[in-house]
Order: C-alpha cells, then structure tokens, then sequence
C-alpha cells in the first residue's frame, strides 16, 4: 500500500524535523511543519521542548532503521503512550484525532487525522510508516558524519541521503579495502 500525498506530508516533515541540525528558536523548526497547512505549530514551546520532542523523533527513527522486532515492541508501547494521553480525561484533548471520512473527489473511504503538536505529529508518522509499508524505505544515511534520515518513496532503496554522500562513502570503502588488501599482501 503507498501513502497518499498528506500522508506523505506528514512523514517527510518528521523527517526533516528529525535532520534539524541544530534548534536555537521555534521558527528553526516551524518552517519544516509549514506543508501541513497549519501556521504556527510551535506556538507556546520552549527550545528545551522543541530539542526534547526532536530527540523523541531521532530515538523514534532509530527504532525504526534497527529492523528489530524486538525494538519495535518498546516504540509500539511509546507511541501508544503519546496517543493515549487524556484518554480518561474528558478536560484534556488528545494529541491526535483520527475519523474516518469519504474523500469528496474519489468517494471512496479516507482517514482524516488532525495532531495537536509536534509529539501528536510523529505519532501519526510513525503510524504511517508501519501502516503504509514504509519501513524499509526509511534509512539513515551511512556515511558516519552524517546520520540524517530518509524515506525513498519509490525505486530503489538508496543508504545514503545524497548523491554526494554516496560517492564519499563509495570513496571511503574504497580507501578501506585497499588498506586491507595492502596489510593481507604486505
């Protein structure tokens, strides 16, 4: 099953989100969430928050490109947490609401999610991710300086987030091999 196009809003938001580089005020990170037709979605966070929540993502990811099932289960357990909060409050909205609608074009069933803050929002994504057939298509990039994640929607599954960083690490495992072979025939 592929991910529609606000699905796949959403995801590659999280993403970007997650390859902040550094965050020192909220437009640092409202400027990643403007596609999802929502204008200010830092309103009232702190930085330490925003890092906090950005971390979340990171660790989140992490569990994601592990492909462990075992791993899976303590990321299950940490979403579920997320989208439970004020499940037996009635005073406390929950951070994510999902309904089911007909989409006005095709007529045909569509889920309809709305998230309140930046925590609802990876919530869904990472709902997404597991539901859409994502998950091998989410990499970390592999060159060590780097890390940043990436989804390839389509094609093949690259292990790097660039071209330029995929030539740098054709470059290094290239320098590598040839020490190897150098010390196995010295």
């Amino acid at each position: 099953m592929t991910a529609t196009q606000d699905e796949q809003r959403i995801i590659q938001a999280m993403l970007d989100y997650a390859n902040l580089p550094e965050i020192h005020t909220p437009q640092d990170v409202n400027h990643v969430y403007t596609r999802l037709k929502r204008h200010d979605w830092t309103q009232g966070l702190s930085v330490q928050g925003l890092r906090a929540d950005q971390g979340r993502a990171k660790e989140w990811l992490e569990l994601i490109v592990s492909r462990r099932a075992s791993e899976w289960r303590s990321l299950v357990t940490k979403v579920n947490a997320v989208l439970r909060r004020g499940e037996h409050d009635r005073r406390v909205l929950p951070p994510v609401m999902v309904r089911m609608d007909i989409h006005p074009k095709t007529h045909q069933p569509t889920y309809r999610y709305s998230a309140d803050g930046l925590e609802g929002i990876t919530a869904i994504a990472v709902m997404l991710i597991f539901s859409r057939g994502l998950v091998r298509r989410v990499r970390k990039c592999q060159l060590p300086e780097c890390g940043r994640f990436k989804v390839t929607w389509s094609g093949k599954v690259w292990t790097y987030c660039t071209v330029e960083h995929q030539q740098e690490g054709e470059r290094l495992k290239a320098i590598k091999r040839a020490k190897a072979w150098r010390l196995a025939h010295d």
